[in-house]
């Protein structure tokens, strides 16, 4: 097996879109903190693929919005079969996705943009992009539910088997959006020498070049740089999901109490992203050397246990299907 040294190109080099301007002399080896780094040329993945998907006119269409996009027609599509079988009609369905995707999008973009004050404080004209990314899972978890449960109590709907129905949708869909992280390079990996590893060359390579020298793991001392080798952090995010979807779809055929199957979704989540989480690179700021997304696992990890062991139990539970004849 042949070792390749992750080398920068010289000032002179055709770089195209990958140019970062971090250009004063020419070398032909790339330093970081651990000295050069090594990574086997046959586990390494280049992702070239243009962030642009295609054009309408002038628009351009990233793949983000498309995988983004396409995440939610599957999850449309989980959400009308699933609610056949608990009797929830598909008007319902349609008004709640609309809800959901409404509160989704805001609560995920506010996190983003908290998340990064500073950033938006300079540039408030760029809080509106969400085109070009920057969308918080947990942000549009707890928009969504706020929405959704405002629609599903002043309609006087059964809540917690409409939620049920919605946690067998949110995974799979995610799973497919994650795929445009990957696309759009961002939720990225952090450095790596081992295998699998991306190696970024499409547009993306900009801002996780910036993210790794402000994180200190790159020194580009004047060159014009590739970024390194990152750990596929938004591949196993999408694997992740997958099995959670798997999971839960097993667990509905055991788990007969209303809202214990979105508790379990919680519970899963939680913990599997906690993990997740010590394989981004795209963060600057850490709370007690945790992510903020972890931070949030920690309140939501005991939270679904709470809520799964209390609707175990509870027999205040009684939460009726909507039915066609009742809306």
């Amino acid at each position: 097996m042949t070792s390749s040294i992750v080398y920068l190109r010289s000032l002179n080099a055709d770089y195209g879109s990958d140019s970062c301007g971090y250009s004063m002399s020419s070398s032909d080896y790339l330093q970081h903190h651990t000295d050069t780094a090594k990574i086997s040329s046959t586990t390494m993945i280049e992702l070239a693929i243009d962030r642009i998907a295609f054009s309408i006119g002038s628009k351009e269409i990233a793949w983000y919005g498309v995988l983004v996009a396409g995440g939610f027609l599957l999850g449309m599509i989980v959400l009308n079969v699933q609610a056949k079988k608990r009797n929830v009609n598909a008007s319902t369905i349609a008004d709640l996705t609309l809800a959901c995707v409404i509160g989704g999008i805001a609560g995920a973009r506010l996190l983003f943009v908290l998340i990064n004050y500073r950033y938006y404080a300079e540039n408030p004209a760029e809080i509106i992009r969400i085109d070009q990314g920057g969308l918080v899972f947990y942000g549009g978890f707890f928009g969504a539910f706020l929405s959704t449960g405002w629609l599903l109590r002043r309609r006087k709907l059964p809540f917690w088997t409409i939620s049920d129905i919605f946690a067998l949708a949110i995974p799979i869909g995610q799973a497919f959006g994650r795929i445009g992280c990957l696309v759009n390079g961002c939720c990225f990996g952090h450095p790596t020498e081992s295998r699998p590893a991306i190696q970024y060359t499409n547009q993306a390579v900009e801002g996780i070049i910036d993210a790794q020298i402000r994180r200190g793991e790159l020194k580009p001392d004047g060159f014009d740089t590739q970024c390194l080798p990152v750990v596929p952090a938004q591949i196993y995010q999408s694997l992740i999901n997958v099995g959670i979807f798997a999971a839960l779809i097993v667990a509905a055929r055991y788990v007969k109490r209303p809202g214990r199957l979105f508790a379990l979704f919680m519970i899963l989540y939680a913990a599997a992203r906690f993990v997740n989480e010590f394989n981004r690179g795209d963060y600057l700021t850490y709370h007690f050397g945790l992510t903020p997304a972890q931070v949030i696992c920690l309140f939501v990890l005991p939270a679904g246990i709470a809520l799964f062991c209390y609707l175990g139990c509870s027999k205040a539970n009684e939460d009726v299907p909507a039915t066609d004849s009742e809306h």
